[in-house]
């Protein structure tokens, strides 16, 4: 299990090393700026998902806690073809399971 704020860390690292280098200077601007938004913002998302009953008998949410070990275990291995994204100004990308890979390294990094 690992804090909330690692996990953020992590996925703003993923971003910023695997993602933006690959998008035109306005699209990396547009995708660093909803990264930064979103970042400030997963902390009370966290504790909401925390109050949701499925997510408590799940227990991948505890006291501020992620279990990134078994959301991975959950949904990576689903993961068969790449999941498209369509985000406003930027077009769409696309994540794939070595992707997902990555990001967990990220955030285990973090």
């Amino acid at each position: 299990m690992i804090s909330k704020e690692r996990f953020v860390n992590g996925a703003e690292n993923y971003v910023e090393r695997e993602v933006l280098p690959h998008l035109p200077d306005l699209k990396a601007l547009a995708v660093a700026g909803v990264v930064a938004l979103y970042a400030q913002k997963i902390p009370q998302i966290v504790e909401g998902l925390e109050k949701v009953p499925a997510v408590k008998l799940l227990g991948v949410i505890q006291d501020g806690m992620i279990d990134e070990d078994a959301l991975y275990n959950a949904f990576a291995p689903n993961i068969r073809k790449p999941l498209e994204f369509d985000i406003p100004f930027v077009g769409k990308l696309s994540f794939d399971r070595a992707e997902v890979d990555k990001l967990l390294k990220y955030v285990k990094e973090a």
